[in-house]
């Protein structure tokens, strides 16, 4: 379902330092503790180290993916400013036990009531006094000073359990953008660009969202890499049976089995470009996307395949406007007679559109002639519309799917003639070329 796309890749990795130690890794010798176990015995092989808490550091590789952040579009490595505008984004990460506690199951218990089944989230420290965040994931930045990246509250810092070495944890990570949470959960107020309806239950955590088209929403689950996988199945047997079965805690830590953050776009990232090809002037007033735009956002839970957005083909659509690369109105582009060059003031803008095979382009334009014997006043303004159903056009092929599709680039280049004369190329990019879409003009309507 959502977890079947190409990733992008985050690293979540625990630095392995002891509080009272320095660098002392078991050897595989040691036989881990029970779950139940609060204390290892003094003769039970358990060196004492593991009694010692370790502070859990995330570490994000070099940031050579692309993301998007602050609601202003692609933010690409080639873009001027890129490191400032990473180190602005705001990650959520929580981690729960993995296994059964005795009660059962519950993502609802804080990491401020029991440390023991949630290790991480926003319930304690600063990110813990504010109501609209404590029941949100822990939050976490990239920095790029060092390789690891900072918990935005320096004086909170997330440990190891010290009542049982060997209580595995799922990761889990987020990213909302810039989407604000609603006044209230009334459908008043679920606004595109909001989220509501925050929940923390037995099954999982999970919210609604309306997007706006400049949101950009990541999710992740930590899983071992192909490396670590290697590494484990070199260990001897009784060594690697306790890691696949204890991984992710403190006992795995110590032999360097850290969480790997999978991150997958929920959206597909559109761009535009336009191409005069120019008869008449024309001025472009808008471009925009008619789609599908409510959906349910689950960021942790038990069953992996529900994590990620599903959007709600019966919740209506909603216009996503293409806004500045500063996340501004978008400004009129003038296309003037004569003029043949794709208009190089659209770069940097983009659209997040949700996955579907029912999105509709949407121009808005104006057509002016100027008088004759005074070419600087305008004598006629003809404003008009031209819409194009995207359904069953935007064709994945190395999928044998149609429409956009999540963690997917998607580039549609318009060239415009004239009035109501227009001509639509989709090109697929990203991880698959699906190829190209020739859309004649007279396709187009009002």
């Amino acid at each position: 379902m959502l977890y079947n796309r190409k990733a992008i890749h985050i690293y979540l990795g625990f630095l392995l330092m002891l509080l009272c130690s320095c660098g002392n890794l078991f050897t595989g010798d040691e036989t881990p503790t029970e779950t139940d176990v609060v204390d290892p015995e003094p003769d039970s092989g358990i060196d004492d180290d593991y009694n010692e808490a370790l502070p859990v550091m995330i570490a994000f590789n070099p940031p050579n993916y692309t993301i998007l952040t602050r609601g202003q579009g692609a933010l690409s490595p080639d873009d001027e400013g890129y490191l400032e505008k990473l180190e602005n984004a705001d990650f959520h990460v929580y981690a729960f036990r993995s296994d059964t506690p005795k009660g059962g199951m519950n993502y609802g218990i804080t990491r401020e009531s029991d440390k023991e089944i949630c290790l991480i989230d926003g319930s304690t420290g600063i990110q813990g006094q504010d109501a609209s965040l404590n029941m949100h994931g822990k939050k976490a930045s990239y920095t790029s000073v060092t390789s690891f990246a900072q918990w935005q509250d320096e004086n909170d810092q997330p440990m190891y359990s010290q009542l049982s070495t060997v209580t595995p944890f799922d990761f889990f990570a987020y990213y909302i953008d810039d989407l604000k949470q609603a006044a209230s959960n009334s459908d008043a107020d679920f606004l595109p660009g909001t989220y509501r309806n925050f929940t923390r239950n037995e099954q999982g955590i999970s919210f609604e969202v309306a997007v706006d088209g400049s949101q950009d929403l990541i999710s992740a689950v930590a899983e071992l890499t192909e490396d670590e996988k290697t590494n484990i199945a070199a260990m001897p047997e009784e060594e690697r049976n306790n890691v696949m079965k204890y991984y992710y805690s403190t006992y795995t830590a110590r032999r360097n089995i850290t969480p790997v953050f999978n991150l997958r776009h929920q959206l597909a990232h559109v761009r535009f470009n336009i191409k005069a090809n120019m008869r008449q002037d024309v001025m472009i007033k808008s471009i925009g996307i008619e789609s599908i735009y409510k959906g349910k956002f689950t960021v942790a839970g038990h069953d992996f395949s529900q994590i990620g957005v599903s959007f709600n083909e019966k919740a209506g659509t909603h216009r996503l406007e293409l806004k500045e690369a500063d996340g501004s109105r978008f400004e009129p582009r003038e296309l003037k007679i004569g003029m043949t060059e794709i208009i190089p003031s659209l770069k940097g803008t983009s659209l997040l559109v949700p996955p579907s095979n029912s999105a509709v382009l949407i121009v808005e334009a104006e057509a002016r002639t100027k008088i004759l014997d005074n070419p600087e006043v305008w004598d006629d303004h003809y404003p008009y519309t031209l819409t194009y159903p995207l359904k069953d056009m935007v064709k994945n092929s190395s999928q044998s799917s149609y429409g956009f599709l999540a963690g997917w680039r998607y580039t549609i280049n318009i060239t415009i003639s004239g009035p109501e004369e227009m001509e639509i190329k989709v090109e697929i990019e990203g991880w698959e070329n699906g190829g190209d879409i020739e859309v004649d003009g007279e396709d187009m309507f009002e």
